[in-house]
């Protein structure tokens, strides 16, 4: 099989995020839960896909990619809550963890500075074939099967309440308005720049990911419903928001959009 330009976006973009994920799990985590490592890397590489073809099908942005994040981010914690629904609460949600999780993880983190690490290293060939209608129907049954199973595995679920289902839903459908607004407005091919600040915020956090994984492997507890260590966890928190702080005032200072 040829590995071509798609591919190996997926596979890089998923690679990092798994590195993300062990990055608080630590190497033993990948004794402690064995099974998890194979479904984690099935949600990334259908999640990858199918946000690989929107980005290349619709020609998004940086800020558009956030958004999807976000959106993500809501869709999820649908299937498989966890913290935005622990306390502290404030309708049914607890706003910090929830708007943490879904802006400086999934759409930064795992969004913006994901694909920028990805294209910059296998740039983005614009006219590679996109995606077909079977492998979108594949791809999102496979992923929400692979929820399903951790949900239904999953240790001390926080509930959800009618109220903030509600809300969460009034959140992703203004959410995908303001997307389908946007789509089209710079629908021509984005020009390519790697930028220095984002090559430095991209190596360090790959190295900053690897050595909390190899080195803060102590002080495991459950947070929500996952199995993380402790010090990794604040390492990898507090980075990631500086991260986060560093890439938005980039962003805004400079006016310069992110490749994605």
């Amino acid at each position: 099989m040829i590995i071509g330009n798609r591919e190996r976006i997926i596979l890089t973009a998923t690679a990092f995020n798994l590195l993300f994920e062990y990055s608080m799990r630590g190497i033993n985590g990948l004794v402690r839960q064995p099974l998890l490592l194979p479904l984690l890397a099935i949600i990334y590489l259908t999640y990858f896909t199918l946000f690989e073809d929107v980005i290349t099908r619709y020609r998004l942005r940086d800020y558009q990619v956030l958004i999807i994040g976000f959106i993500y981010g809501d869709l999820t914690a649908l299937i498989l809550p966890g913290g935005g629904f622990t306390p502290p609460l404030y309708l049914g949600i607890n706003w910090g963890n929830l708007l943490y999780i879904n802006i400086v993880w999934w759409g930064i983190t795992q969004g913006i500075l994901t694909f920028y690490l990805a294209t910059r290293i296998t740039p983005r060939d614009w006219g590679h074939k996109l995606l077909s209608w079977r492998g979108w129907i594949a791809s999102i049954f496979l992923m929400t099967i692979i929820y399903l199973i951790l949900r239904m595995y999953a240790r001390g679920l926080p509930s959800t309440r009618p109220g903030a289902i509600t809300v969460i839903i009034i959140i992703t459908l203004v959410l995908l308005a303001v997307l389908k607004k946007t789509v089209g407005i710079e629908a021509s091919i984005p020009m390519y720049k790697p930028l220095m600040v984002m090559d430095v915020v991209a190596a360090s956090t790959v190295l900053i990911f690897m050595l909390s994984a190899v080195f803060l492997t102590y002080g495991s507890t459950w947070v929500s419903i996952h199995l993380v260590n402790m010090p990794a966890l604040r390492l990898v928190s507090i980075w990631t928001l500086l991260v986060g702080i560093i890439i938005v005032l980039y962003r805004i200072l400079s006016r310069n959009p992110i490749p994605v």
